[in-house]
């Protein structure tokens, strides 16, 4: 997919790669592995406490200090999450020296 897609610009490509790190999110967690929403860092306070909830199908933080603007506990979609995996790849890619 990256070779038929190289041509694209820097925002689709990380697009794309944000698609295919949430459908790997999404086989391991039919798989049973939820472990591995656990090696993310948490997109609004960094801190490696998500966790995944089944009932609202969603990621939480677990740390008590990370809330959103109305106080309530961050949650994130596995999209949201994996776009902010792709665009810290991206820019950690840019940066590389």
């Amino acid at each position: 997919m990256q070779e038929h897609t190289a041509h694209l610009g820097a925002e689709q490509q990380t697009a794309r790669d944000a698609m295919v790190i949430r459908h790997g999110f999404e086989h391991a967690l039919a798989a049973g592995d939820a472990d591995v929403i656990r090696w993310e860092a948490c997109p609004r306070c960094a801190c490696w406490g998500l966790f995944w909830q089944t009932p609202t199908m969603r990621v939480a933080c677990a740390n008590s200090k990370c809330v959103d603007a109305k106080g309530r506990p961050s949650v994130w979609t596995l999209a949201q999450l994996a776009e902010h995996r792709a665009a810290a790849q991206t820019a950690r890619s840019r940066t590389a020296t």
